[in-house]
This record gives structure tokens, sequence and C-alpha cells, in this order.
């Protein structure tokens, strides 16, 4: 998002609802690696709800229909995304050995947004005299378990910066140079929203010239599945559906 001067005058004065020009747009998602293959899914009707793929956790272990067995999920579906271990940390002037510790949505995010500015061209010194800020939305952290788990941890002080989700955006703001605002928001399954509304507010109240907004969320290992299966948050079959929406009023005060 961008706020031009005169925009940004006629905001600041008292109008909170003028609109903003959106200059880049970047993501990848389930069964799709870019905006235009996730367009061209929503186009087609494509479901992009698979069962949970070997590379994250297996399911033989861990799937049981009956909600009451221990440690165990009673869904096996969910929209994952391909290739998340894939990372070129020196075109980011990042070591192999610290990217091997950094959480995937660091890496993932750090990634978007870069082509999120290559495609509103602003990538390089245009970057030098504009007040650009990022906030990211974020709301959970597997990854560092993982490591523990697989005893891959050499260097505890990349294992902390590399998987704090505070840090998230701040990797985004110190790899750019950035000069704005800078925040990591995890308002549960709001987050993503809540930083693209704090951006335009930003935006709109002169703390900005330009700002990157987003969020990312990665399911990386068995254990928030698990979580949410006992909450009864998660459907069975991996669709919506009336008699699940019933089970799940029965479990939640909301």
């Amino acid at each position: 998002f961008q706020a031009e001067d005169g925009i940004r005058d006629h905001c600041v004065t008292g109008v909170q609802t003028c609109a903003l020009p959106i200059f880049g747009m970047s993501g990848r998602f389930p069964g799709a690696n870019n905006l235009s293959e996730f367009w061209e899914n929503l186009q087609q009707g494509v479901d992009s709800i698979t069962e949970v793929p070997p590379s994250r956790w297996d399911i033989q272990k861990y799937y049981d229909p009956d909600p009451d067995k221990p440690n165990c999920s009673y869904s096996k579906w969910g929209g994952f995304l391909k290739d998340v271990d894939k990372f070129d940390p020196l075109f980011f002037n990042i070591s192999p050995v610290e990217a091997e510790v950094i959480d995937p949505q660091q890496r993932l995010f750090l990634e978007t947004c870069w082509h999120t500015l290559e495609a509103a061209g602003y990538v390089g010194p245009r970057l030098e005299n504009i007040k650009c800020g990022v906030f990211a939305g974020v709301i959970y952290n597997d990854y560092k378990s993982l490591l523990y788990k697989h005893g891959s941890i050499k260097n505890y002080g990349q294992v902390m910066l590399g998987n704090a989700n505070s840090i998230l955006a701040s990797r985004v703001a110190y790899f750019l140079n950035l000069k704005g605002p800078v925040m990591t928001i995890d308002t549960a399954c709001s987050s993503s929203l809540m930083a693209i509304h704090l951006a335009c507010k930003s935006l709109r109240e002169g703390e900005a010239d330009l700002m990157l907004a987003g969020g990312v969320t990665l399911y990386l290992s068995e254990q928030l599945f698990v979580e949410m299966s006992k909450a009864g948050m998660v459907s069975p079959t991996g669709k919506r559906s009336e008699e699940h929406t019933s089970e799940l009023q029965s479990h939640s005060d909301l």
C-alpha cells in the first residue's frame, strides 16, 4: 500500500475512509505457487484441501476418527504449501548454517515481501528515500520444537532469533533497510487482516509512505492439529458442514 501526498493530506484532516492504492502483490497458497495460479484456482473452483502430506507428519500415527483418542487428530485434511523447505539464503545475505534454523515462516515472508516490492517496482535505490514499514501477521511457530526434537541445534542464539515471531517483521525491515514502522501481530485467525488494517492506519496517519502488510502460517508438525482437534476446531472431512458447525458451537463460547 502507498499513501499519495494528496490522499494523506485529505485523510489526516479527519476523513478516515479514503482509498489507498495497492502497488504490488505476491503470495503463495495451498495449490498455488503464485497469485496467477491462485486466481485461476478460484475461477475454476479448485478444491486445494488435501490429506496431510508425509513431509509434514505421519497421519497413520496421529490420525484417528475417534475425537477422544489421545494424541491424535480426528482430521487428516488441510491446505498445505509445497516446498516450504526451499530457500536461497545467500540472496538475502544469510549463511546456509543460519538459514537451517530459521523458521520457514520467516523465510517465506521475507521472500514474499521481496517479490511484492519487485511487482511494485520498489526494489533497490527506490526505497532509500521512502519511509516504508512492514506489518506481519503470524500466530504460531512449531519449527523450534522440531529442531530440538531432531537434535539440529548448534547455535542457540541463531535459533532464538530465527524462531521468535517478534523477529519476523524485523528481519524483513533489517534486510531491506526499511525506515517505517515495524510490527509482528498475533490476533489469532485475524492476524493478517489486522496487519493490513494497521498498515492502512499508519499510511492515513502519516507514519509511513509505503507499507508491506500480510501474514504467514505453516503447520509443520502434528502438535497444533492435535490441540485444535481436542478443542473441536477442525473439520473431520476437510469441508464445512452444518453438522460440524453445530459441533463447533457446542465446543465454543463464541
